[in-house]
């Protein structure tokens, strides 16, 4: 064997890694290009970029003031900013808040949320003020959130304890930091002295602290630098990746061409920040929603920062990750596509893996968990706004007093800004004010399909506590550190809620019908399996989930209410290789299941198994 000589081989390693990395750097710009057919992201039509020091500039315009000071003064907007004026000092919003959390930083087991009464100081009042700035143009609250942010900048914790500017518990607390920070920058610039200006600046770009969890994931004891903020050590599948880069998105609009901002540096990073926002989008995400770990890590990857920093990239950046692809308006609405009342309890969804950073209610407090609908309704088209708020207004705040008594107070709205008054901030900007609430049916459809992960999800309508929903989980995208192995199809519906078997594998044949009813057959290791739901009611239930395959078994229990309401299983042999789990759901008697030669009829509903697949009707 000739061996090469020692500078030809560091040449050809050289050559082959720079043919990768540009093999890289081609892909994910067609990615973020043309994969699909449409530009994403896609320039903003009309687009003027900010000016140095023109502010505010990350959520509106500078020239849109006005425009806010009249949507501040409509009813809707006036409860907002009572909300928001409550919310920084329990009264109007003229002093900094007397409860400060003394607990040290922490990543894990944080007390201040627990510990803490609602009116504690966060990260969000800087932001809070610098939003009473604009609507009034009073210097007093410039000055106040100078102040805060001046508290937070050398070390005074949020009420939850993880999230310490100069200490993070972990990484991924940034996100959310950079956000607030960002937003109390733009907000107050006008009315701030140009030092302290310089110095948010310069504490933005030249970020570096060691984080409690200190490994090399967090950048280790040299602490974790802005530049691995923007290009995270950690992948698009981890719940990590999407809080670090939307952080990092909002944060570089916010200070780009300002005085002390490095503004060679800031637009490479940038740039790094668009390509790592596809794949936020497409890696971690999928085209509806679903996330690598689950929905219980999503709320971290999505919540924190990455919604924000959407907008943020289409009004302050001139790219419209939103309108292009059914990916950045998923992150919100699958939330109007699953959620369904539980009473006083509140909204709940099939969670997927509950309990693992997540649980089947859909709490709207915390970091993580809040900002869902404020947020929101800036990162979904138009055109899609009414379905959320339908969904928030019939399904959501019916019930809020009597999930949140500590928080409002007589039959208080909350606009979705339970604690951090930033919250408030974005959604006076963001309410669909005069807009009319059109049920999700007419918009959204009855069913949805993420083709990225695998993720199938049916309803049957929108109304009560009574809606039905099912959904599968495939399983047949990427995966992240958190393993979400729960594929149990689910069904909820007439308040009853139970796990049927697992079907996993790549989709190989699927129809929809327009009231969700649908069949679909998967491919994986084992052979095929196919399932089919039947909203139609010929069954002589309001739903029928057949499902096809090798070995399949009804559960062993299935639940059953005081009302009447009851799921029934039933399991038909076809022949050695393959059996048919017919399950309906109801109120009263369960409709009959015969077999009829080649078929099963169930009711009025017939069921013809071709091969894999299912057909229902004559």
């Amino acid at each position: 064997m000739t061996t090469q000589p020692e500078h030809t081989l560091t040449l050809s390693i050289a050559l082959t890694m720079a043919l990768l990395i540009v093999t890289f750097l081609m892909s994910t710009t067609l990615m973020a290009s043309e994969e699909g057919g449409s530009t994403w992201p896609a320039p903003v039509e009309r687009f003027d970029a900010p000016k140095p020091g023109e502010h505010p500039r990350l959520l509106f315009r500078k020239r849109d003031v006005p425009e806010l000071r009249a949507r501040a003064r409509t009813p809707e907007g006036q409860a907002i900013v009572a909300r928001l004026r409550y919310l920084l000092d329990g009264a109007d919003g003229d002093t900094i808040p007397q409860v400060f959390n003394r607990n040290p930083p922490v990543n894990i087991g944080a007390k201040g949320p627990r510990q803490l009464p609602e009116l504690a100081f966060t990260m969000g009042h800087p932001a809070g003020y610098g939003m009473l700035y604009q609507l009034t143009g009073e210097q007093k609250y410039a000055d106040l959130a100078k102040e805060a942010l001046t508290l937070f900048l050398e070390g005074q914790s949020d009420r939850d304890e993880r999230y310490t500017w100069n200490r993070p518990g972990a990484g991924l607390r940034t996100g959310m930091m950079m956000v607030c920070v960002a937003m109390a920058y733009d907000l107050a610039y006008d009315g701030w002295d140009e030092a302290f200006r310089r110095r948010v600046v310069n504490e933005i770009q030249n970020y570096r602290h060691v984080a409690v969890a200190s490994g090399g994931w967090e950048g280790g004891p040299s602490g974790l630098s802005f530049e691995r903020i923007v290009n995270p050590y950690y992948p698009p599948t981890s719940n990590h990746y999407g809080a670090l880069v939307g952080g990092a998105a909002v944060a570089i609009l916010a200070i780009r061409g300002d005085p002390g901002a490095d503004e060679e540096r800031l637009h490479r990073l940038q740039r790094d920040v668009e390509r790592n926002l596809v794949r936020a989008l497409s890696e971690g995400f999928g085209d509806h929603g679903f996330f690598s770990e689950g929905p219980g890590p999503s709320h971290m990857a999505a919540n924190t920062a990455l919604v924000v920093g959407l907008q943020a990239m289409k009004v302050a950046g001139g790219r419209d990750y939103i309108t292009p692809r059914t990916n950045a308006p998923w992150l919100t609405l699958r939330w109007a596509f699953e959620a369904i009342p539980r009473g006083d309890a509140g909204p709940h969804y099939p969670c997927r893996n509950p309990g693992a950073y997540g649980t089947e209610y859909l709490d709207r407090v915390g970091t993580s968990d809040g900002g869902r609908f404020s947020q929101g309704f800036g990162a979904i088209p138009d055109s899609m706004k009414p379905a959320l708020l339908w969904t928030y207004r019939n399904l959501v705040q019916p019930s809020e007093s009597a999930e949140y008594p500590r928080h409002l107070r007589d039959q208080e709205r909350s606009f979705d800004a339970f604690i951090y008054p930033h919250r408030a901030v974005l959604s006076l900007v963001n309410w669909p004010i005069a807009v009319e609430p059109v049920n999700p049916a007419r918009l959204l459809g009855h069913s949805y399909h993420d083709t990225v992960h695998g993720y199938l999800a049916f309803r049957n309508r929108w109304r009560d506590a009574d809606d039905i929903i099912v959904t599968a989980y495939l399983q047949s995208g990427p995966r992240g550190f958190i393993r979400n192995n729960d594929t149990a199809v689910r069904l909820w519906g007439l308040g009853l809620r139970a796990q049927l078997p697992s079907i996993t594998g790549k989709i190989d044949h699927l129809e929809r019908g327009p009231d969700g009813s649908s069949t679909f057959t998967v491919m994986d290791g084992r052979g095929a399996r196919g399932m089919a739901v039947d909203f139609s009611g010929r069954s002589g239930a309001p739903v029928m989930v057949v499902m096809v395959g090798n070995g399949l078994q009804a559960p062993d229990r299935l639940p059953r209410s005081a009302d009447g309401a009851n799921i029934q299983a039933s399991v038909i042999e076809l022949d050695a290789d393959r059996s048919v789990l017919v399950t309906t759901l109801q109120r009263g008697d369960a409709p009959d299941i015969r077999q009829e030669a080649a078929r099963i009829r169930v009711g009025h509903q017939t069921i013809t198994v071709e091969g894999d697949r299912i057909r229902l009707g004559e």
